[in-house]
């Protein structure tokens, strides 16, 4: 019954829209919410970056999806929609004389048609449905809706998903349903991307971390590349070369990439934990994965 009055509205809508003015769409001027975004030069994660655009500066965006068609430099490039802020639209009579018109109800009722027929029916825990910052993320981008989908799911060492995850197993798995290819472990997956400084990152952007522990053996978080990796993982306790200031010290430094999450913004990040034993939300800033942080990458 909803669905039938939404598209009764929708369509008495377009006929006053189409009444009232014969209007022709512009392009669209869009904020960088990015501290450095990555021009590219086709819609992919390894085309080759052709310009930076900083936060703040605005860019005129042709069209939009998960990637953003823009003009840059006279040229057609590309950048990650989710770094650019909500577009605002200005229409033009056909005579060309610009003017900023509203069709307020018929924005609202755009909404609406738009969430009834997009957005996923997702069991969502209440800290991220309760969460605008998350809601808006996810609204922006499907690569978050389906990170916190994966929420609650249980750990499995060497799977990538779509029911069990290992930590790089998940990001894989995420990144992978939105187009987005990247390496399959942690080590490989902290070795590409774009280097960003942690006071710079954005929600999307990969975390690394140092899971071992002072003694030199391995929390198992992470699928390695081969059967021999993960041998010498295990008995890494009989090697006494490795690191040996730190036991005297009894201080950690975290060094090796053992672990990956993705940052959510707020100072945490999701990842498939093993101490959690499923995907969860943790926090970045404070407590164990502060000491263990080692690098972050970006891929979008």
């Amino acid at each position: 019954m909803k669905k039938n009055k939404i598209i009764s509205k929708l369509i008495l809508s377009m006929i006053l829209f189409n009444a009232s003015a014969t209007i022709a769409m512009a392009d669209t001027s869009s904020i960088v919410t990015a501290d450095i975004l990555n021009v590219r030069k086709n819609p992919e994660v390894n085309s080759e970056i052709i310009g930076k655009i900083h936060k703040g500066e605005s860019v005129t965006v042709i069209s939009s999806g998960e990637w953003a068609t823009i003009e840059f430099q006279g040229k057609i490039a590309y950048v990650s929609s989710i770094y650019l802020s909500n577009q605002n639209y200005e229409l033009y009579n056909l005579n060309g004389d610009s003017t900023d018109i509203y069709f307020e109800d018929l924005s609202k009722v755009l909404f609406e048609f738009k969430n009834m027929v997009e957005v996923k029916s997702y069991n969502l825990p209440k800290e991220v449905s309760s969460n605008t910052s998350y809601t808006e993320l996810m609204k922006n981008n499907s690569l978050f809706e389906d990170a916190f989908n994966q929420l609650g799911k249980p750990y499995e060492y060497s799977a990538t998903g779509p029911d069990n995850f290992d930590c790089s197993g998940f990001t894989y798995y995420v990144f992978k349903e939105n187009g987005i290819k990247i390496p399959r472990t942690s080590e490989q997956q902290s070795k590409s991307g774009d280097l960003v400084d942690i006071d710079n990152m954005v929600p999307g952007d990969l975390v690394f971390f140092d899971t071992r522990n002072l003694s030199n053996s391995f929390d198992i978080t992470d699928s390695y590349d081969d059967e021999t990796q993960f041998i010498d993982i295990l008995f890494q306790d009989e090697i006494s070369s490795i690191r040996p200031q730190q036991i005297e010290s009894k201080k950690f430094v975290p060094e090796k990439v053992t672990h990956v999450g993705m940052y959510i913004g707020d100072n945490k990040f999701i990842h498939a934990s093993t101490g959690g034993n499923k995907v969860i939300i943790s926090e970045l800033a404070s407590g164990y994965y502060k000491s263990r942080f080692v690098v972050s990458k970006r891929y979008l």
